[in-house]
């Protein structure tokens, strides 16, 4: 778990860095975007925890069909 928030960090905050700021005259619409996009992070993630499956279960059972 260690390891996952780590490199979840590392790339946001490379992402962070290297992503170039819009312009003033599209920042509301972007900004509008972005919470759309948010929203639909959430509904998703909300969707997957009621699931019950998480991502430590599922890489175990990748491994186990690929081999």
């Amino acid at each position: 778990m260690g390891i996952a928030n780590e490199a979840c960090a590392r790339f946001i905050r490379f992402w962070l860095n290297t992503t170039a700021s819009l312009p003033e005259t599209v920042q509301a619409a972007a900004r509008a975007k972005e919470g759309e996009h948010y929203d639909k992070f959430l509904e998703a993630l909300g969707r997957r925890l009621a699931n019950g499956l998480r991502l430590k279960q599922e890489v175990p059972e990748d491994m186990e069909s690929n081999t």
